[in-house]
């Protein structure tokens, strides 16, 4: 279980500080940049939720290292909250979209 947060964690919080500071570069692949008002504040919200996520898989990291007898709830825990967290991203980018 740590092991898996170890992986996750680092790799995730790269990607926020990366997409948190990116500025007006097209950093994500599912946005249409053209339809984007301020690709800038887009950036910031996005990293921002991928940092809180990845802290999150960390503190779950230590959970399971600190009580290793719950490391399988902490598992359960892990698998909610990824794409939670993941999803909760996805579904804000809406507000900097325009439909047209």
């Amino acid at each position: 279980m740590l092991v898996i947060c170890v992986l996750v964690a680092p790799p995730m919080l790269v990607a926020g500080l990366a997409v948190a500071t990116a500025g007006r570069s097209p950093a994500l692949n599912s946005v249409d940049y053209h339809r984007v008002d301020d690709p800038v504040a887009l950036h910031r919200w996005v990293g921002r939720r991928l940092i809180v996520v990845a802290a999150g898989v960390a503190a779950i990291g230590v959970g399971a290292l600190v009580l290793p007898n719950w490391a399988p709830a902490f598992g359960v825990l892990l698998a909610l909250w990824l794409p939670a967290g993941i999803g909760l991203s996805i579904a804000g980018v809406s507000r900097f979209v325009r439909l047209r």
